[in-house]
């Protein structure tokens, strides 16, 4: 069997293991990337199976079988071997599935920077959007997440609401900071792709205060009950309710 022969069946084989993990190990990453269509996270994972199949191919180079499927037994080998070392590959990235509803978002965690607007700050969104940064910052954070895992925030936020309207999340936004005492309430970004702005109240804090906060103003009777924790890493406010 010629060099060329065997090259092809190892690429045979590392498309296989491409497949194997896209429907096994990486099925939750896979399922996350696109629908976050994040074109960082989705170049990354195309760049790293290309990777994985020409790894195959290599592999084949280097078989003395001649039999088709002992090369591809061969061949699968080293690159399930690369792949199952990697520490933390195929760990989903932090979850960025965000709707207009505080109830279907009960129990999730995203985290804004900050709560006090500046012009300094206002620049980070680009009419009305998180700017989640460039190409290599997302493409770097890819591979950082699907390496080593998700980086887990510390610090949290209360999410009471939310419109599609930036004047409408406004006009909430400064309803509900008449009725809070002493706490802040801001209208952020909102994310790429998902047309709700959030309304934020209280400074960002650890969970246990982040999660006092909730527990107040709920308590207090005009914060619905499905508010949320948030921990989303991107998002500035852009309006600050008085």
């Amino acid at each position: 069997m010629t060099l060329l022969q065997r090259f092809g069946w190892g690429i045979v084989a590392g498309f296989a293991i491409v497949c194997v993990k896209f429907l096994g190990p990486d099925a939750e990453y896979v399922q996350q990337i696109i629908s976050d269509l994040n074109i960082g996270h989705v170049t990354f994972y195309v760049i790293f199976s290309l990777v994985t199949v020409f790894l195959g191919g290599i592999s084949g180079l280097f078989s003395q079988d001649r039999e088709p499927l002992r090369i591809l037994v061969f061949c699968a080998a080293f690159p399930a071997t690369v792949s199952a070392a990697l520490p933390g590959s195929g760990k989903p990235p932090v979850s960025k599935t965000e709707n207009g509803s505080a109830a279907d978002l009960a129990g999730r965690t995203e985290f804004p920077l900050s709560l006090i607007v500046t012009s300094a700050l206002a620049e980070d969104a680009t009419d009305g959007v998180c700017n989640e940064g460039g190409f290599t910052a997302q493409f770097t954070q890819a591979a950082r997440e699907y390496f080593s895992g998700p980086v887990v925030q510390d610090t949290y936020s209360v999410i009471v609401g939310s419109a599609t309207e930036l004047a409408e999340a406004q006009r909430l936004a400064d309803e509900f900071a008449r009725r809070s005492e002493g706490l802040s309430v801001t209208v952020g970004c909102r994310r790429p792709g998902n047309p709700y702005y959030p309304i934020v109240v209280g400074e960002v804090s650890d969970l246990e205060t982040a999660a006092e906060i909730k527990g107040r103003v709920i308590g207090e009777g005009w914060a619905r009950e499905d508010s949320y924790l948030s921990d989303y890493p991107f998002r500035k406010p852009i309006y600050q309710a008085e």
